[in-house]
């Protein structure tokens, strides 16, 4: 589950940059 929020915050910090 937390490999899980550790994608998706990545995924959402690359975006957001």
């Amino acid at each position: 589950m937390l490999a899980y929020m550790h994608l998706i915050l990545f995924t959402t910090a690359f975006y957001f940059y």
